[in-house]
C-alpha cells in the first residue's frame, strides 16, 4: 500500500517509513529500495534532520554505505553531506543518530563515515551540556567505534557524568565501552560509573556486568584507587548475582 502511494509522500513521510522499517527489522530489497528512491528523489527538498533519520535507519539495517538496490552509498552521502554542510540544523537527538549511523558503516565509505564524525566534532560539543545521559553514552560510543582520537567531546561528556554523580545504568555500561574501548583513563568517572552500577544492580545481568568490569579495568590501568573501586564493584556483584542466580554461577 505504502509503495502504491510513494509519488504522494513527501521527504518525512519517506524517511518515517524508512525508520518504520528499520525498527521492524525489515531488510529486504523489495521493501526497503522504493522508499529509498523516493527519499532520494525528494532529498534537494528535505531538512537535514529527515535525510538523518533515513540514515540511521539504513544504519540500523546494515545498509548505510552499501551499494545495491537499496541505494545505501546515495542515502548516507546525501545524509553526510547535509549533516556537514548544515551541522547547526542538528539538535542532539539528531546527532547522536548521526554519529550512530557513521559508526554503523564499513567497507568503502568508512573513511567518509569517520570524516563527517569527525567535522561534526564543534557542533556535538557545543550541545553536549544538553544531552541526556543517554545520548552522551551513545554518542562516545559511536565516536569510540569510530577509533576517533580522544577529542573535546570526551573530556566534556565526563564532565558532565562527573557532576551529576550518577547516571541511568545502560548509559552507565555504554560509557565504560566508549572510554574502555580508547582505553582512556579517568579515575573520576570510574567512580561514578561504578556507584552507578551499584545503585542498579536489580536490572543488570551477568552478560552486562562482565564487559562493563571488562571496560572499567581498561580505564584503570593507572590507577590503583580506581583499580579498587572496580574491584569492590566485582565483588558486590558477585555476591548480589549470586544470590539472585545461584544457576548462572
Amino acid at each position: 500500500a505504502v509503495h502504491a502511494r510513494l509519488d504522494l509522500l513527501n521527504g518525512l513521510e519517506a524517511a518515517t517509513v524508512l525508520a518504520s522499517l528499520a525498527r521492524m527489522g525489515v531488510r529486504d530489497e523489495r521493501a526497503v529500495a522504493p522508499v529509498g528512491a523516493c527519499l532520494l528523489d525528494r532529498a534537494p527538498d528535505c531538512e537535514v534532520k529527515h535525510l538523518v533519520v533515513a540514515a540511521r535507519a539504513y544504519g540500523k539495517l546494515g545498509l548505510a554505505g552499501q551499494r545495491g538496490p537499496c541505494r545505501g552509498d546515495e542515502v548516507f552521502g546525501v545524509a553526510v553531506q547535509a549533516a556537514m554542510d548544515h551541522p547547526e540544523s542538528l539538535d542532539c537527538a539528531h546527532l547522536t543518530m548521526m554519529a550512530a549511523a557513521c559508526a554503523s558503516v564499513t567497507g568503502e565509505d568508512h573513511a567518509i563515515a569517520k570524516g563527517c564524525l569527525t567535522k561534526l566534532q564543534p557542533r556535538i560539543q557545543e550541545v553536549i551540556r544538553d544531552m541526556s545521559p543517554e545520548q552522551m553514552a551513545s554518542i562516545a560510543q559511536s565516536m569510540a567505534r569510530m577509533q576517533l582520537p580522544a577529542s573535546e567531546a570526551f573530556g566534556l561528556i565526563a564532565q558532565r557524568a562527573i557532576a551529576m554523580d550518577t547516571v541511568p545504568p545502560y548509559a552507565a555500561l555504554r560509557m565504560a565501552s566508549a572510554w574502555g574501548t580508547l582505553q582512556l583513563q579517568d579515575p573520576a568517572l570510574v567512580r561514578v560509573l561504578c556507584n552507578s552500577a551499584l545503585n542498579h544492580l536489580e536490572v543488570l545481568d551477568l552478560s552486562q556486568l562482565l564487559p562493563f568490569i571488562f571496560s572499567l579495568s581498561q580505564m584503570s590501568s593507572q590507577c590503583s584507587r580506581s583499580q579498587q573501586t572496580v574491584a569492590t564493584l566485582l565483588k558486590t556483584a558477585a555476591s548480589t548475582l549470586a544470590r539472585r542466580s545461584p544457576q548462572s554461577w
